[in-house]
């Protein structure tokens, strides 16, 4: 009796593309596949075949692959590192081509570049750092001098620098200046000088009831009070000015109707 040996005919067309994967080496340059052939999958540079899938497909009877079976995800680069005293956010994820940007608490300035992207071989760049806060010594001023530090010798964010003028010289502008966490202080430095306002006639039918001078400071003030039977027009109280003259101009005293 003679014995039949079946023989398996046919091949199949080029293996199907795998999305974001490529055939192995060896395969790729093939221009023939037999029935039964088996071929393997790789994945571009950044991705993974999925876990517990199979990378390889079957040339089939009927000249038809089977189905692929596994997928190319994109790697997860994960944690993107830990910054002292800020903190990062990763909106979108942290898989291929996601971008994490990084964070200073309050009082503190990012140095370097604030983001990482995630990229085939894991996160590119460096992590940055937080810089405490600190601003420019305080200017200093003619015929006056500014507080130190109260901390060392760097003014850091939150702190105050105290002015203060010598002698009898008046100090116009702020007294306190504030290190801002721009790094910038909040105001400009105040200026000294010698501001000497003399006392003005009263008004007519007036009498001051603070404020007699003769010479007046800086802010000092003068206040005025009318006459029994008369009414005052204007403010009751006029200031020295930096230009050493009293502002407003005093009051005026009218009979009341």
């Amino acid at each position: 009796m003679a014995a039949w040996v079946a023989r398996v005919t046919g091949q199949c067309g080029t293996p199907p593309m795998l999305p974001n994967g490529f055939l192995a080496e060896k395969f790729s340059s093939m221009t023939s596949f037999p029935v039964a052939t088996i071929v393997y999958y790789a994945c571009y540079p950044g991705y993974s075949l999925k876990e517990g899938s199979s990378k390889t497909i079957t040339c089939l009877e009927g000249s038809t692959w089977g189905p692929i079976q596994t997928s190319c995800e994109p790697r997860n680069c994960g944690n993107p590192g830990e910054i002292l005293n800020g903190y990062y956010r990763a909106a979108d994820g942290t898989t291929l081509g996601k971008k994490v940007y990084f964070f200073c608490d309050e009082g503190y300035l990012i140095v370097g570049r604030d983001y990482r992207v995630c990229v085939a071989d894991g996160w590119d760049g460096q992590v940055p750092r937080c810089d405490m806060v600190s601003c420019d010594y305080p200017a200093s001023i003619s015929n006056g001098k500014v507080t130190a530090p109260p901390k060392g010798d760097t003014w850091t964010s939150g702190m105050v620098a105290q002015y203060s003028c010598n002698g009898d010289y008046s100090l116009i502008g702020e007294e306190q200046l504030t290190c801002t966490i721009s790094g910038k202080w909040d105001k400009a430095p105040p200026k000294c000088k010698v501001v000497q306002c003399q006392r003005p006639p009263d008004p007519a039918n007036s009498n001051a009831v603070n404020g007699f001078g003769p010479t007046y400071k800086y802010h000092d003030s003068i206040t005025y009070r009318c006459k029994d039977g008369y009414e005052m027009v204007g403010a009751n109280v006029i200031r020295c000015n930096e230009t050493s003259m009293f502002e407003p101009s005093p009051p005026i005293c009218r009979p009341r109707e």
